[in-house]
Order: structure tokens, then sequence, then C-alpha cells
């Protein structure tokens, strides 16, 4: 009698499971479409549209790549966990699902941090990888997640699920040592794992924020003293043109017998006039980087400025002009990028944060699910799962971000259906004249 309601009410139990995390399952099927097509169309854009990879976009297309795997095959362990929770016993099954779990979500976080030191040696260090050692990173990502993930299939075993004293069914449950330190040792060591990534990303996160921060300090200076300067400069050539206007018209009616100015005169004050307003107009394209406290004119350095400036090619100055813009461009294309990478990193603490306490939770207390109501269960498994946006949520942030991605992104998008339906319309067209 007792066996018989005690398999009765293991059973109901699992069934009410089963109904609350319907909605979890189809949520994980919409997270693995929606990375498998965000990050498909990454990798093609970069694949066909961006020729040559400049190394700021360099870690684009493999973070993506690395992506895809991960939320397809986090998304798929879900899924199984959700489906086979109590009735799975096989230990090899569930040993693979959690090994290949961790490689997938380890590989991510050394990519992501890959990337950190990558921007803090551009930023910080004014130092660039070259393309052996970016490769090599990538390798050495792999190879370290491959070393962590391998102990989480030999700390779980297959063991019987009790709730409220009865036995529901078997899960993999974290290892309950003879000793109280040795259980507690696995708590120790994943809360020091994730204190180190999160102050390691903070560190280097915040260093770069503080570079970024005083050069925007520097160009602000440096932007108001060149426009203090080209006031002052102006202002000195309107009156030096002044003064030689009325020179120039005093002499001319000083010397006519009548007081009146002819056409002569009149060339001679127009083609005087003319000399020095193009004097003026030659030392106000002076580049920016000419411009200093010592050489703002006065009144009384203008013609040997404008003498000076003359001497000089004006192929050199347009070189300068265009190498200045090719700086700022330059520039401003390595912070939007910092950007973006410093955005892909926050959305990744913030989702891998509730995965981190589970972890430590679980290390000091193996009966934490056996506590658990079916829908504290239920929340619990949402809040678990965030981990899994960190992979899917990243096109979106290039596409926000990188308006150059965004904009072959959509022409891709748009080649690719149209180029589609016009398949289809031949092939339907054919199939109508075969007919």
């Amino acid at each position: 009698m007792d066996a018989s309601n005690t398999s009765f009410n293991s059973t109901d139990w699992i069934q009410e499971y089963r109904k609350n995390v319907n909605d979890n399952t189809i949520l994980l099927v919409v997270y693995m479409i929606v990375g498998i097509l965000g990050n498909s169309i990454v990798i093609l854009v970069y694949k066909f549209q961006f020729k040559d990879t400049s190394d700021e976009r360099y870690f684009v297309p493999v973070l993506a790549f690395f992506d895809l795997i991960a939320s397809v095959l986090c998304s798929l362990n879900g899924i199984i966990v959700n489906s086979l929770q109590f009735t799975l016993t096989d230990d090899l099954v569930w040993d693979v699902l959690y090994f290949v779990n961790g490689i997938a979500t380890f590989t991510t976080i050394h990519l992501l941090l890959c990337i950190a030191i990558q921007r803090y040696l551009k930023i910080c260090r004014q130092q660039f990888l070259t393309l052996k050692r970016r490769r090599s990173m990538i390798v050495l990502s792999c190879i370290f997640a491959l070393m962590l993930a391998l102990p989480l299939p030999f700390s779980y075993e297959v063991m019987n699920f009790t709730h409220d004293g009865k036995v529901i069914g078997t899960r993999p449950t974290k290892i309950r040592y003879k000793t109280k330190a040795a259980t507690v040792s696995y708590g120790i060591a994943a809360s020091l794992f994730v204190i180190l990534v999160y102050i390691t990303f903070i560190v280097l996160y915040g260093k770069i924020g503080c570079t970024l921060y005083r050069h925007f300090q520097e160009m602000t200076f440096k932007q108001t003293f060149i426009r203090l300067s080209k006031k002052i400069r102006l202002s000195a050539n309107e009156y030096n043109e002044q003064h030689v206007e009325k020179k120039f018209l005093f002499q001319a009616v000083h010397f006519s017998p009548e007081s009146e100015i002819n056409q002569t005169d009149h060339n001679i004050i127009d083609a005087s006039i003319n000399k020095h307003k193009t004097n003026s107009a030659v030392l106000l394209e002076t580049p920016n980087e000419c411009i200093t406290q010592s050489n703002i004119p006065t009144a009384g350095k203008i013609d040997n400025i404008t003498e000076t400036l003359k001497t000089n090619s004006p192929t050199s100055n347009a070189v300068v002009v265009y190498r200045n813009a090719l700086q700022k461009r330059n520039r401003k294309v390595k912070n939007k990028f910092t950007l973006m990478y410093l955005a892909i990193t926050i959305v990744f603490l913030i989702c891998f944060a509730p995965v981190a306490i589970l972890l430590t939770i679980e290390g000091f207390n193996p009966k934490f699910w056996e506590t658990l109501q079916i829908r504290e269960w239920t929340v619990v498994l949402y809040f678990c799962q965030l981990y899994i946006i960190n992979n899917i949520v990243n096109p979106f942030i290039y596409a926000f971000i990188d308006i150059e991605f965004r904009r072959s992104a959509i022409t891709f998008v748009y080649l690719s259906v149209e180029k589609t339906a016009l398949d289809v319309i031949s092939d339907s067209i054919i199939c109508f004249v075969l007919k």
C-alpha cells in the first residue's frame, strides 16, 4: 500500500515538473534558433562582405563561431535535461552532457578574456598582436577550456533524488564526500574561479576606461586651444588687412593732385588688398599641429609667416592633413570597437552570475535541489540558463554599435532573399513549362 502510494506520488510529481518546464523547453528552442541565425549571419557577412579583416575585427567572427556552437550545445543540453531529468540513469551520458556543456561555456569565457587582453595591450600599452599571436591565443583558449571542463564529469554522480523523504527518480548530484572539508572544497574552488574571472575583466577594462578618459580629456583641451588660436590668428589678420587697406588708400589720395583716385590707382589698391587677403587665406590653412603658443601670429609676424608658408610644398601640407584625418578615424574606430567588446563582456558577466552563484551553492550544500518545490525549481532553472543569452545576444550588439557591419548584414540578407526568391520563381516557371 505504501509502495503504491509512493509510486503514484513520484509519477505525479514528475508529470507536474514536466508540465512546468514545458515553457522553459520552448524558450530553449527559441534560444537555439536565434543563436543559429544571428551567429551564422555574422560569420557569413565577415566571410563574403569583409574581404580583409583588420585586427579590430579579427575576434568577431571567431567569437561568433564559438557562440554558434555554444548556443546549440547548451540549448540541447537544457532540453535533454528537462526531458530526462529523473529517468536517465546512464552515468556516461550525463558525463558527456556536463563535459560538452562545460567546454562550450569555458571557451567563450576565455575568448572574451583574450579580447580584453588585446584591447588592453592596444590602448594602454600601444602594442599590437601579430596574427600568429592571435591564433595562439585562440588555441590556448580551447586548451584551457578543455582543462577546466575535464573535472566536471568527475564532480557529479547519478544518485536517487528524494523529495519530502520519497524517491522521485535519479539525477546527477554533486558528489558527497565523507568529510565536510572535501565537500566544501568544490564550492571554494568554484568561488575562487568566479572571483578571479570577474576581477580580471574589471581590472583590464578599468584600466582601458581610465586611458580612454585621459585621451578624451587631452583631445578636448587640444581642440579648445586650437579654436582659441584660430580666433586670435583671425583677429590679427583682420586687423592687418584693415591697416594695409587704409595705408594704401591714404597713399593714393595723398599723391593724387586732384585728390581723386584714377583707374590705375584702383588697380594698385585692389592688387595690394588681394595680395594680403591671399596671404591671410594661406595662413588660415595652416595645419592644426603647426599651432603653438610661440607661433600665434601678430601684426608684425604675418608677412614673415606668409613667406614661410609660400616656400612649403602644397603636397606636404595635403599629406599632413590626410594623415591627421586618418589618425582621427583610426582612433574613433578603435574606441568604437572597445565599447562594443566592453558591452559584450558586461552582458557575459550579468548572464554568467546566476550560474556562478549556483556552482558555489552546490559546492557548500549538495542537497540544494532537494529542498526546492517544483515552482521554485522552475524559477531557478530559468536563471541558471541565462548564460545561453550571452551566446545569442552578441550579433545584436554588433549590429547596434558597428554601423558598417549593420549595413553589410542588411545588404547580405537582402541579396540572399532576392536570390532565393528568383531561384524559386525560375524553378516554378521551369516546372510549369515542363508540364
